[in-house]
């Protein structure tokens, strides 16, 4: 049905000719090097678009590349955000409200890195928030020795007396 419609196109005129050159031949490619370039520069997905693009015949292509397009508005940005995120933090330093891991230092150097689970980091970030990061080694510290409960339960009770007055 589509090799009819490009034949009855190329056989009356110029423009009709021009448009399936366009539509089946240089739009595509165009395309898929635009989508390509959704995604982060070392993903191995930029090469296998290309390497499978070659591998769909001409007349299904258009429709293939709009797949494509889906597909990399979906994933590939999403990933490029993240690497972006990323380079940015290795700049800048990380935030202090979404670190992972917390470094315990006396005079200057590293004694050890706590590596915090995901309810820790968020009680973490409760605390800061609240201003009680005087000291986020010695938090840090007590949330690991003492639990996640106890250490809400006495954090909670300053805030409360600190809210008191």
């Amino acid at each position: 049905m589509i090799a009819d419609i490009v034949t009855n196109l190329t056989s009356f005129s110029l423009p009709g000719l021009l448009t399936v050159v366009g539509v089946f031949g240089f739009a595509p490619g165009l395309c898929m090097r635009l989508i390509a370039l959704m995604y982060p520069r070392t993903h191995p997905r930029r090469r296998e678009l290309h390497a499978e693009m070659k591998i769909v015949p001409r007349i299904e292509r258009p429709f293939w590349v709009a797949e494509q397009l889906e597909e990399g508005l979906s994933e590939g940005l999403r990933l490029r955000q993240r690497a972006a995120k990323k380079r940015k933090q290795a700049k800048n330093g990380p935030d202090p409200y979404t670190n992972t891991s917390v470094r315990v230092a006396r005079f200057g150097r590293v004694i050890r890195e706590l590596h915090l689970s995901e309810d820790e980091e968020e009680l973490l970030r409760i605390l800061r928030r609240h201003g009680v990061d005087d000291a986020p080694e010695a938090l840090a510290l007590k949330i690991k020795r003492d639990g996640l409960d106890n250490t809400w339960r006495e954090v909670s009770w300053q805030l409360r007396e600190r809210e008191r007055y």
